[in-house]
């Protein structure tokens, strides 16, 4: 059974990429309007990782927002945030996810993440 991965992006040129991306891998891919929506979804089981930025267009919102989602989502599941806000390395640690990948990324780091998550 392929593994299923929820995707929060609020960028749509990203959210395709990824997407189109993950499902070419073989992953079933379901893309979430918030990540409220992915919180309630992870709630019901099934789902092995979340793909998730803020969707927040301050740094500040943005750590609040991860930290807020990674407590809760993260705590389930594995979470790997997406940011284009710079974080130290003390801020990414302190979220409390699995992995931060800021943006731009490469897509071999983005499927070198996941495999890593889904796999470990």
């Amino acid at each position: 059974m392929p593994h299923t991965i929820l995707l929060f992006e609020d960028n749509p040129t990203i959210r395709d990429l990824v997407f189109e991306l993950l499902t070419t891998e073989g992953y079933t891919v379901l893309r979430v309007e918030s990540l409220r929506e992915a919180q309630s979804l992870v709630a019901r089981g099934g789902v092995s990782l979340v793909l998730a930025d803020s969707g927040e267009s301050t740094r500040e919102g943005a750590l609040g927002a991860y930290k807020r989602y990674c407590e809760v989502i993260g705590s389930q599941v594995p979470m790997i945030v997406f940011t284009a806000h710079r974080l130290t390395e003390e801020e990414m640690q302190g979220l409390g996810c699995a992995s931060v990948l800021p943006k731009p990324f490469d897509i071999y780091s983005l499927l070198g993440l996941v495999a890593e998550q889904l796999e470990g």
